[in-house]
């Protein structure tokens, strides 16, 4: 397993998506109509390009499901390096840049919403202060909030946006509407 930007953007789609949909032998993320398009299409690619077996990869447009099947091998690698898929990778802090921006990207991809009008991400405390730690490494700022961590300023929004060339750009640009002033105090 190479740290490639790809392979952070699994990771960090796997953390962000599939805690609560696995199970012994099949990996399933769980989407929605906002995300499915480019997460199905990034996923595709991601695996024809690692795995060659067709009948494996199930797309379910009704209920907005990626379905990996019988990948066990796979599973039980990344039960290991995430912790059960509940977190991020802690040495993905020391990993290559172009890995640890894959991880926000495919975090923010699939975990991210609107915090009254500002762009956040909702995590146990381990994966918030994670996700800190990697958007400083890009000079992105952000305030943690209880275990949300939100970008109040917009300027810091636009930088993470164009360090980490989101794969979920249009749910961004269509979804959020994010404020240009201070939080008021």
């Amino acid at each position: 397993f190479f740290q490639t930007k790809s392979n952070g953007v699994f990771i960090g789609l796997v953390v962000s998506l599939v805690a609560l949909g696995y199970d012994d032998k099949d990996i399933v993320f769980e989407l929605d109509s906002d995300n499915f398009k480019d997460i199905s299409d990034f996923l595709s690619i991601w695996y024809f390009t690692n795995h060659s077996n067709i009948d494996n990869f199930v797309v379910d447009n009704k209920d907005y499901k990626i379905i990996i099947k019988d990948c066990k091998r796979l599973i039980n690698f990344l039960l290991t390096i995430t912790n059960n898929l509940n977190n991020i990778p802690e040495d993905s802090i020391l990993s290559p840049l172009e890995y640890s921006n894959g991880i926000l990207n495919g975090y923010f991809s699939g975990k991210s919403k609107n915090i009254d009008g500002y762009l956040g991400v909702c995590s146990n405390k381990m994966n918030t202060e994670l996700i800190s730690t990697l958007c400083s490494r890009i000079g992105v700022i952000g305030t943690i909030v209880e275990d949300t961590f939100i970008l109040y300023d917009h300027e810091m929004t636009e930088k993470l946006f164009k360090n980490i060339d989101m794969i979920c750009s249009n749910k961004f640009n269509i979804k959020y509407s994010v404020n240009t002033e201070e939080p008021y105090e």
